[in-house]
């Protein structure tokens, strides 16, 4: 689900991330899309929130639209999907 200043969308997302060495920060990012293109709100809208299902509502910022329609999003801190746990081993 996407919430977004003045609409509320529900959307497909195709989201990874890394942990950035220099900020100590985790990164997310990925595209959003959603049936209909239109329908999606123009990037650079301020903060929306992303919730996927079991998540919870995460703060990203919609940066660009690519050719097809989607939308690039992107945040930094806790991302909206679960992380692996690391193992020593």
């Amino acid at each position: 689900m996407l919430d977004a200043p003045g609409a509320e969308l529900l959307v497909t997302a195709r989201l990874n991330g890394h942990l950035d060495p220099i900020d100590g920060q985790f990164h997310w990012y990925g595209r959003i899309s959603a049936t209909g293109a239109n329908e999606l709100p123009d990037p650079g809208r301020g903060q929306v929130f992303l919730t996927v299902p079991g998540g919870r509502p995460t703060a990203g910022v919609l940066q660009e639209r690519d050719p097809w329609g989607d939308l690039r999003i992107a945040g930094v801190g806790a991302p909206p999907f679960p992380l692996e746990p690391l193992t020593n081993g």
